[in-house]
């Protein structure tokens, strides 16, 4: 409990109606302002909504290329690599009926050589860029 008194104003001069009136004007006018700011940002959240949906839309366009381009890359490449094994069967039934058995064992050989590094290097690729998300 402190002894300290309020002191009480009593010197308020009282409002008169031109002070008031000129309250009541700023506050309209401060609403006013206030509604005009609202209708901005609402305007300013529209324009950024449909920033954000084209951007979405041109990501969609993108990936579809992209899977497009990578299905299509993927299409020519087995049918190089079916193209070539038709290639050496080919060669390898001809060597055979001509009678060059060893020359048949060579090319298998160094075929099958070729393709485990090819696929032990791919192996090892698919290793190594694996997302450090996923354990090992």
């Amino acid at each position: 409990m402190s002894n300290i008194q309020p002191k009480n104003n009593q010197n308020r001069a009282p409002l008169n109606e031109a002070t008031l009136n000129r309250l009541i004007d700023n506050q309209a006018r401060d609403q006013e302002l206030k509604a005009k700011e609202l209708a901005i940002r609402e305007k300013e959240i529209e324009h950024q909504a449909k920033f954000a949906s084209r951007m979405l839309d041109a990501q969609i366009g993108d990936r579809t290329s992209e899977r497009a381009h990578i299905q299509t890359t993927v299409r020519y490449q087995l049918i190089f690599l079916g193209i070539g094994f038709v290639i050496l069967m080919v060669f390898c039934a001809y060597a055979l009926h001509n009678g060059k058995d060893a020359l048949v064992e060579k090319v298998v050989t160094i075929t099958a050589s070729v393709a485990a590094g090819a696929f032990g290097g791919y192996g090892y690729r698919a290793y190594k860029e694996k997302p450090s998300d996923q354990e090992p």
